[in-house]
């Protein structure tokens, strides 16, 4: 079996996330006033690090949860919209994208 994609990249420089040509998507965030967690959307995510968050991910439909990426680690994670989170200690912006 093949995988066929609709979408072309265009090589070069400068291209902006979510902008034509571009292989992801327009930058996302969530703001937190204060400490608390925000549960990532269905799809894939590429997370920014930052100080004062971790990514979450809870095998038992949300009872329990461990870090996937500690603080002011990021990287990428699949969500089912349920089970996956952004956990914060304090106020910050956090921002993600995922591919286009």
């Amino acid at each position: 079996m093949s995988l066929i994609s609709s979408k072309t990249l265009i090589p070069g420089t400068g291209i902006a996330l979510g902008g034509p040509g571009s292989a992801y998507t327009a930058m996302q965030s969530n703001v937190f006033a204060g400490a608390g967690n925000f549960t990532l959307p269905a799809g894939d995510w590429w997370v920014i690090p930052t100080a004062a968050t971790s990514v979450d991910i809870s095998t038992d439909g949300g009872t329990t949860w461990v870090a996937l990426y500690a603080v002011n680690q990021g990287g990428f994670i699949r969500s089912d919209g349920a089970n996956a989170r952004i956990n914060s200690t304090g106020a910050i912006t956090v921002q993600f994208f995922g591919p286009a």
